[in-house]
């Protein structure tokens, strides 16, 4: 058995033309083709040849797929991240997208250079080369320029109160529409329970969705105790985690076992067709892997 994993629904944008996102229509075709095959399976079943539904994030659209999931009469994970339910601001990294979702990586670079020296920004080769499957499938320079500050951006400190990507984002974006933007970006805390009370599951998505193996051990712990404890506080508790970004090198045997130990018994991570599951790990393809239900 596998899963499927979604972030952005969303309809045509004027606002963020450069986001990656599923047309929300198309996300409709893709369930009701896997379902009417009988592909699609509660992740309690573990059916052979059969995919469960997760969601990442916490995305406000998120609760729209579990209404129409729900009249399907099709369950999925929903995945959450406590740092914007606790400090109501966004995440360093849709920070990053939002910025690259809106303007162009010229105008970006520009700014960046007025806040900081860009050339003493340490690159995450961890991150970077996870970024190798986009970067060999870029199709212009622009498109390799723009993940090239992608992993730059991200590549930036623990430390999100303080962060480069919080100056740029502040500079792009007033308080005033950061309020508003956020509040239709991400669920609220009633939300979720809304979900859960469709009879969907609610999973761990990390505290704020760092690449947890470029964290050191005390950093580690942290977030996990932070989004752990936010869970059980909120009467969410939950065995089920899943990797920020997933793919190889955003995991190893440390972060396992501090999970593990955590009581997290179920680790997803995100895999391509042809790649084998990692022992213990759950796997994932993104959907962007199917077109209408099919594998590409």
């Amino acid at each position: 058995m596998q899963g499927i994993v979604y972030h952005y629904l969303r309809n045509t944008s004027q606002e963020f033309p450069n986001l990656k996102y599923l047309n929300k229509k198309n996300f409709i075709k893709q369930i009701k083709y896997l379902n009417k095959k009988k592909k699609i399976s509660n992740f309690e079943n573990k059916k052979k040849n059969s995919f469960f539904l997760s969601f990442d994030d916490g995305l406000k659209e998120h609760l729209w797929a579990a209404r129409k999931l729900k009249k399907l009469n099709l369950s999925a994970i929903f995945f959450i991240n406590s740092y914007p339910l606790i400090k109501k601001d966004f995440l360093k990294v849709h920070k990053v997208h939002l910025l690259l979702g809106k303007y162009n990586y010229k105008i970006l670079y520009s700014k960046l250079k007025s806040i900081c020296k860009i050339d003493e920004i340490k690159v995450n080769k961890k991150y970077r080369e996870m970024k190798r499957y986009q970067f060999n499938k870029a199709k212009s320079q622009d498109e390799i320029k723009s993940l090239e500050l992608k992993v730059l951006l991200n590549s930036t400190s623990f430390d999100n109160e303080s962060s480069i990507v919080n100056d740029l984002f502040n500079l792009f974006f007033t308080k005033k529409k950061q309020k508003k933007l956020f509040n239709k970006f991400y669920l609220n805390l009633q939300e979720i329970h809304k979900i859960k009370n469709m009879g969907m599951k609610i999973g761990a998505h990390s505290h704020s969705h760092f690449l947890m193996t470029s964290l050191n051990k005390k950093n580690l712990i942290q977030e996990i105790d932070t989004f752990k404890k936010f869970l059980v506080k909120n009467k969410l508790r939950t065995n089920l985690f899943s990797y920020p970004y997933g793919f190889k090198g955003s995991y190893n045997s440390v972060t396992n076992n501090l999970l593990l130990k955590k009581n997290f018994k179920e680790l997803f991570v995100v895999t391509n067709p042809n790649q084998k599951n990692q022992k213990n790990m759950i796997s994932r393809l993104n959907c962007n892997y199917f077109k209408h239900g099919q594998i590409k």
